[in-house]
C-alpha cells in the first residue's frame, strides 16, 4: 500500500477518491491481477533460483513502487494508485503516470473496467503524437545473419520492425525496435568479458528500416530475413504502448541471456502473454535459436522474406554477364567507358552491375568523383528505357533450418599413452565442419567449448580436462575479383601441450592467438584454399621460461560437396620467438572427415600427427 500513502501525502491539488482506489484494489486482488501472465510480461517478471519473481529491468523510475523490481502486488497496487495523481502540464522530462505507464494503464481500465468519472484519463498528446508517427498496423521479427567483424554481432541479432499496411517498398520507411549494449569497447575479448558480466547497459531505440537496412545489408554485408507475426490490432496496440513505456529504461545487457533477442522475445510475450517464449532460454539465448522458436509457435510467421545483402545482389548480378562483359562493369564502375552493346538488355546489365559495384566499393566514404561516376552510371541506364529484372538470387537456407547451437560429443580416441573415451560439450554455435544450411559460408564461431578425456589403460593417469576453448572465430572469405577481403581468425583458451607425450597439468597451457589470412576457392563453393599468418602469446608451466611468444603460420584445404560429408586438412607451424626452446616449435598436420547422419547428428573422424605425437579419434556429435 506505499503507493497509496505515499499519494495520499502528497496530494494537496486535487481530491483523491480513496474509496474508488480500495474497490480498484480489491478488484485487483479479487481477479489475482499481480499473477496475470500480461502484467508479469509488462514489468518483464522472470522466476529467480530460489524463488519469487524479479524485473529484468534495471532502472528505478520503471516501477511505481521501490519493492516493485521484486513484488508484482506491490507494484500492482502502486501503479493503480499514481493513476490517481492530479493532472500535471506535460513536457519532455514529466508525464502523468497513466502515460508514463500507459500500458499498464490501458491493460487495468480494460481488466478493472474503470469508469473514467471516478478515475478521469489523462491526455497524453506525447505519446498520441509517437504512436500516430509510428503507424503500426503489423509486426515483423528480423534476423541479421552473423557478422564477424564486430563482437556484438557475432551470433547474429534479431530486431522487430513495426510495419505499415501497405508493405512493399513502404517496409523501408516503418520504424524499427532494437535492443542493444551500449559497449565501452569493441574489442572481442574485453567485450565477451563484459558481457559475459552484465558489464554494459542495454536500452531500446526505434529506427528507420531503411538506416538499418543500410547498416546490415548494404555496409556489412549481411543478409536480412524477416518473419511477418500474425499479431491482432489490440495486440499490436499494447506492444506500442509498452515501447512508450520503456522510453530511456535500461536493462543489464548479459551477452548470454538478456541480450537483443532474449529482449525482443520479451516484447513478443507483452503482445501476446501466452506465448511464454522466454521461459524456454533459461540460461543463454542464441539469435538463430530463438528464430527456430519463433517460427515453431503455429500460426504465429505469417510470411518469410529474405532480403539479400548488397554482397549478394553484385554477385547476383556478375553472374549474369557473359564473356567480356564483366571487364566492362568493372572499368564503368571506376569511370571507364563501357561503350555501346547491340543487345540493350545487355548494356543493361552491365550499367547496373557497374553501379552495384561502385556503391559497394564506395561504401559511405563517397567521394565528389565517385558521385560523379554514379551519376553518369545512372544517366546512361535511364537513356536505356529497359526496365529492372528480377535478380536470380539463392536465399540459402533460412536460420531456424540450421543445425542446433548447443553441442554434445562422445567416442573413442587413441595416442601414444594409449586408447581413451573422450566427452565434449559446446554453449555456441558453429564449426567449420559442421552442416553449413543456415549459417554463413566459411566461418566459425565456438563459445565455451569444452573436453574430457578418461584413459583405458589401468596403468593410465586419471581422467583430465581435454580442452576449454573460450571463443574460437574463423572468417574464411574467398578473394575475389571485384572485391579484396581479408580472412582472419582469433581464439583464446586453455589446451594441452601433448608433444613427445606430456601428460597432466604440467603441459597445460593459457593462449590468445590468431591472424590475418587469405583464401580462395578455385572451383567455386566445394573447395576452399586458405592461408594464415598465426601470431600466439601462451603461458603455462610447459614451457621453459613459463611462457611463449610464437608467430608461424597456417595452410589448409576445406571442401564440402554438398553430398552430406566434409572434410579438412590443415597443416601448421608455430615458430618460438620468445620464452620457450626453439627446436621446441610445434607443427601439426591434421584432417578431419564429418558424415552427416541426421539434421542434428554427424560421425566425424579425425586424426592428428605433429613433433612426438599421433592421435587418432571417432565421435558422434548431437547438437539440439
Amino acid at each position: 500500500m506505499f503507493g497509496v500513502l505515499a499519494l495520499a501525502a502528497a496530494t494537496t491539488t486535487a481530491a483523491l477518491d480513496l474509496d474508488y482506489l480500495e474497490q480498484l484494489l480489491a478488484a485487483a486482488q479479487s481477479l489475482q491481477l499481480a499473477d496475470d501472465d500480461t502484467w508479469r510480461a509488462l514489468v518483464h517478471y522472470e522466476p529467480r533460483p530460489f524463488g519469487g519473481l524479479k524485473s529484468t529491468a534495471d532502472a528505478p523510475d520503471f516501477f511505481a513502487d521501490p519493492e516493485g523490481r521484486t513484488d508484482p502486488i506491490a507494484e500492482l497496487e502502486a501503479t493503480i494508485a499514481v493513476f490517481f495523481s492530479p493532472p500535471l502540464e506535460e513536457s519532455e522530462a514529466l508525464q502523468h503516470p497513466q502515460c508514463r505507464f500507459r500500458a499498464r494503464y490501458q491493460w487495468l481500465v480494460e481488466r478493472l473496467e474503470i469508469d473514467p468519472v471516478r478515475l478521469p484519463p489523462q491526455p497524453c498528446a506525447r505519446f498520441e503524437w509517437w504512436r500516430q508517427t509510428i503507424r503500426a498496423e503489423g509486426a515483423t521479427l528480423v534476423f541479421a545473419a552473423a557478422y564477424l567483424n564486430n563482437p556484438a554481432s557475432m551470433f547474429g541479432h534479431t530486431f522487430l520492425r513495426l510495419d505499415r499496411r501497405a508493405g512493399g517498398a513502404a517496409d523501408l520507411l516503418a520504424y524499427t525496435v532494437n535492443f542493444a549494449a551500449i559497449p565501452t569497447s569493441n574489442n572481442p575479448l574485453i567485450y565477451t568479458a563484459l558481457g559475459l558480466a552484465g558489464g554494459f547497459p542495454g536500452i531500446y531505440s526505434t529506427l528507420p528500416y531503411y538506416l538499418k537496412v543500410k547498416e546490415y545489408s548494404s555496409l556489412e554485408h549481411r543478409d536480412l530475413w524477416e518473419y511477418r507475426l500474425d499479431f491482432s490490432t489490440p495486440e499490436l496496440e499494447r506492444l506500442v504502448a509498452h515501447l512508450w513505456e520503456l522510453g530511456n529504461v535500461h536493462f543489464d545487457y548479459w551477452y548470454l541471456d538478456e541480450n537483443c533477442s532474449y529482449q525482443l522475445l520479451s516484447l513478443l510475450e507483452v503482445a501476446r502473454p501466452q506465448l511464454q517464449l522466454t521461459q524456454q532460454f533459461p540460461l543463454y539465448a542464441i539469435p538463430a535459436d530463438t528464430i527456430r522458436v519463433v517460427a515453431e509457435v503455429p500460426g504465429l510467421v505469417l510470411e518469410r522474406r529474405h532480403r539479400p545483402s548488397a554482397w549478394a545482389t553484385l554477385s547476383a548480378q556478375r553472374a549474369e554477364l557473359e564473356g567480356d562483359e564483366v571487364e566492362l562493369a568493372r572499368r564503368g564502375s571506376e569511370g571507364g567507358a563501357i561503350g555501346a552493346v547491340a543487345d540493350p538488355q545487355r548494356q543493361a546489365r552491365i550499367l547496373d552491375a557497374a553501379l552495384s559495384l561502385l556503391r559497394f566499393r564506395s561504401g559511405t566514404a563517397t567521394t565528389s568523383l565517385s558521385q560523379q561516376h554514379e551519376r553518369r552510371l545512372l544517366l546512361a541506364r535511364g537513356r536505356l528505357g529497359v526496365p529492372a529484372t528480377p535478380l536470380p538470387i539463392d536465399p540459402g537456407q533460412p536460420p531456424e533450418a540450421g543445425h542446433g547451437t548447443a553441442l554434445i560429443t562422445a567416442g573413442l580416441g587413441w595416442s601414444g599413452p594409449g586408447p581413451f573415451l573422450r566427452l565434449e560439450g559446446r554453449f555456441a554455435l558453429h564449426d567449420r565442419l559442421q552442416r553449413p544450411s543456415g549459417y554463413v559460408a566459411g566461418s566459425q564461431i565456438e563459445f565455451l567449448r569444452f573436453g574430457v578425456r578418461v584413459p583405458l589403460t589401468q596403468e593410465a593417469a586419471p581422467a583430465e580436462l581435454d580442452q576449454l576453448r573460450v571463443l574460437e572465430i574463423v572468417s574464411l572469405t574467398p578473394l575475389d575479383r571485384w572485391a579484396f577481403r581479408w580472412s582472419w581468425r582469433l581464439g583464446t583458451g586453455l589446451w594441452p601441450q601433448r608433444e613427445g607425450g606430456c601428460t597432466g597439468t604440467r603441459c597445460w597451457a593459457y593462449g590468445v592467438g590468431g591472424g590475418p589470412g587469405l583464401a580462395i576457392a578455385p572451383f567455386g563453393e566445394a573447395l576452399l584454399t586458405y592461408l594464415f599468418v598465426d601470431g600466439q602469446v601462451a603461458a603455462g608451466p610447459v614451457f621453459r621460461d613459463h611462457y611463449r611468444v610464437g608467430l608461424g603460420g597456417t595452410a589448409g584445404f576445406q571442401l564440402d560437396p554438398d553430398l552430406g560429408w566434409r572434410g579438412l586438412l590443415e597443416a601448421s607451424y608455430l615458430f618460438p620467438v620468445l620464452g620457450d626452446e626453439r627446436s621446441r616449435g610445434p607443427y601439426r598436420l591434421s584432417g578431419a572427415l564429418a558424415i552427416d547422419l541426421a539434421a542434428d547428428l554427424e560421425l566425424r573422424a579425425e586424426g592428428l600427427l605433429g613433433r612426438e605425437l599421433k592421435e587418432a579419434k571417432l565421435n558422434l556429435q548431437f547438437t539440439f
